[in-house]
């Protein structure tokens, strides 16, 4: 009896993914610190938990990725970092940025899809047939993220509901590693990903802000053959970026395992040893616009019933080509275009050859009337045939949907929908015109059994509701994660009507442009002096997120001096006035400074940045001396912000003494 080769990495990594779950949902034993919550409501996936982001920062409204969250995964999770003019690009292994690693930052057990849809669908010969339901669409348990102090990253998928039905699938598990700079950076992915997603411009993505995909990429061809698939193989990578990330240019290229007859993915040892060949490539340009070009080749088997009845198989070259473009206009509306050409091998059931032809296309608007408020539009036409005599000429398909996105939380990760969809058109093999030969039609009919001959199907409503609705849940031994929920819940309340005019219109950008990513109280709790102020403007206009011109970014840091000045200095003379100051003089300098904005003690204060429970534990005096001069001189490849330049020695010694009593 021959032994059946196993396939380690999926079963490892899908190990590791059930673990993680039984681990989250499992009570822990109480430990000092924050009391024990099982679930938080506002919580964040696990990479905003890990860097105190908001969903927005790295999508438009989720799932749709912006140019950020692009980057982010092509340099391997890491947050792309600010790239200004004639500075050295830190290399990836010293990008920083990012609370301490532990389970609660890098998986995700909870991400639903909650929905209502009513169809009705008519059919050539068949009485029309209305279904309505709510149902739970989708469920998945993520697990990605880096390993500490490599370039090594890891991402894996437990789909356990998809499109409503119960069907465990891993339809990611994959390792990578990245080297190079953040502005010149290499990748090589193996294992099975999901190859179309965050690989190109927006407009190549597979999701969108409608509930369904663009046509083009989730029609199955004759030949059974989708664009949107998780083969397993090697994908690698490369990324160039501009100063600002002004321009970006991008290519992967992937060799896969090839696909079953049915069209399912080739997971395991296979006598078909043919492989597919996948090829991206991108250019970027600010503000979020782009253009892609995606090639594919590949060999499938694939089965057909000849006329007497009887089964075979040959074995079609699959082709595509495709070119997609998206244009963001005044960062607010967002035109989103594709092209597919299809060209594979046929056989007819009559042994005759031929081809399928198609060349399909859509076009969408994203209009965003406000952060976490947008509406959608798309068109998608589908132009195929099948050459030949046995072709039946070519056939259209066309889909009208309209859809309408909110963010229902200020974290941006619960959303709700609505969208309604038309659909019509026939099947470019069955669409056949009626007959006076009674056994034809029978024959084509038991031939396309499974396709739908002509189909007009319209989608009333469908609500999603729930998106990431209960992220993840809330450990006591994670504690480094706490501080930032409360930081993105914006408890900071500023009324600007007294403000001047021009500092009116700062906080306005301010709010527009900054805290589309950050929280009020992580952005505005750190109090910094003017130079300060404009080195961390200076250093945000430089990241992938940004999208502010320099006259804007003046304005932005009016509005911070203004509110130092005002605010801060009424808060600060309020603290005195209590009693705040009795602290240590280093305890005094970590408060005025804002380090709990992003560091925490004992579980209080931010997660952004590692925990300092211990650090006089865990480095010397000497190694917190040396870290804390370079945060005086303003060390660009720090994700720390500068100290004040008039920053005196005696403050520092003061502040590294009281670091040095911090022992856990």
């Amino acid at each position: 009896m021959s032994g059946r080769k196993i396939s380690w990495l999926p079963l490892v990594v899908a190990l590791l993914v059930v673990g993680s779950v039984v681990a989250v949902v499992l009570p822990k034993k109480a430990q000092a610190g924050p009391a024990v919550s099982m679930v938080h409501v506002n919580a964040l996936p696990q990479f905003a938990r890990r860097y105190n982001l908001k969903c927005s920062a790295c999508h438009t409204i989720a799932p749709v990725l912006n140019e950020q969250g692009l980057l982010f995964q092509r340099l391997g999770y890491h947050l792309p970092p600010s790239l200004r003019k004639d500075e050295v690009a830190p290399k990836l292994s010293e990008i920083k940025g990012g609370g301490d690693w532990t389970l609660a930052n890098n998986v995700s057990v909870a991400v639903a899809d909650f929905s209502y849809s009513a169809e009705r669908t008519t059919q050539e010969g068949q009485n029309p047939a209305s279904t309505s339901a709510f149902q739970v669409a989708s469920w998945n348990n993520y697990f990605a993220g880096w390993l500490p102090d490599t370039n090594f990253f890891y991402h894996a998928e437990l789909d356990i509901v998809t499109g409503g039905t119960t069907n465990p699938d891993l339809s990611n598990a994959c390792i990578g590693y990245g080297w190079g700079t953040a502005r010149n950076s290499w990748y090589v992915v193996a294992g099975r990903e999901h190859l179309q997603v965050a690989q190109g411009t927006r407009a190549s993505q597979v999701y969108s802000l409608l509930p369904n995909p663009p046509l083009l990429f989730e029609t199955n061809s004759p030949t059974n053959f989708v664009l949107d698939q998780s083969p397993v193989g090697i994908n690698a990578g490369y990324t160039w970026a501009s100063s600002n990330y002004r321009n970006v240019f991008a290519a992967s290229v992937k060799v896969t395992n090839g696909d079953n007859a049915d069209g399912s993915e080739i997971l395991t040892s296979s006598a078909r040893n043919s492989k597919s060949f996948w090829a991206d490539i991108d250019w970027w340009y600010a503000p979020e616009s782009g253009v892609t070009f995606i090639d594919y080749y590949g060999k499938k088997d694939n089965l057909q019933t000849d006329l007497l009845g009887n089964q075979f198989t040959f074995h079609p070259v699959i082709r595509r080509q495709g070119l997609f473009g998206n244009y963001k206009l005044l960062s607010t509306v967002d035109f989103l275009g594709g092209y597919l050409h299809s060209n594979d091998g046929w056989v007819a059931p009559d042994g005759s050859s031929a081809r399928f032809i198609a060349n399909d296309s859509y076009g969408a608007v994203d209009y965003y009337i406000r952060q976490g408020l947008a509406i959608s539009g798309r068109y998608d036409l589908l132009r195929q045939k099948i050459t030949g005599t046995s072709g039946v000429g070519l056939q259209s398909t066309h889909d009208w949907t309209v859809g309408v996105n909110k963010t229902l939380t200020p974290s941006g990760n619960v959303i709700g929908r609505i969208a309604y969809s038309y659909l019509s058109g026939r099947d470019p093999v069955a669409a056949v015109k009626s007959t006076d030969k009674p056994n034809s039609s029978k024959r084509i009919s038991h031939l396309t059994s499974e396709r739908e001959q002509t189909m007009r199907k319209q989608q009333f409503v469908r609500l999603l509701s729930g998106l990431l609705l209960a992220a993840v849940v809330w450990l006591a031994s994670m504690g480094t994660v706490q501080g930032q929920f409360t930081q993105n819940r914006d408890t900071i309340k500023i009324d600007s009507s007294d403000f001047p005019a021009n500092i009116q219109k700062g906080y306005r950008l301010f709010r527009t442009k900054c805290n589309e990513c950050h929280g009020l109280d992580t952005s505005l709790k750190p109090s910094m002096a003017p130079a300060q102020w404009a080195f961390e403007v200076k250093r945000m206009q430089a990241m992938a997120s940004a999208q502010f011109n320099d006259a804007q970014a003046k304005a932005i840091l009016d509005f911070l001096n203004y509110d130092e000045s005002h605010r801060k200095a009424q808060l600060k003379s309020t603290a005195s006035s209590e009693g705040v100051d009795s602290a240590s003089p280093g305890r005094q300098f970590y408060t005025a400074q804002s380090c709990d904005a992003c560091h925490s003690i004992a579980g209080k204060g931010g997660s952004v940045g590692p925990s300092l429970t211990d650090v006089g534990a865990r480095l010397s005096r000497d190694q917190l001396l040396k870290v804390i001069h370079g945060m005086k001189a303003g060390d660009p490849k720090s994700a720390m912000p500068p100290l004040p330049p008039d920053t005196t020695e005696q403050q520092i010694k003061d502040l590294v003494d009281f670091l040095t009593t911090l022992k856990g």
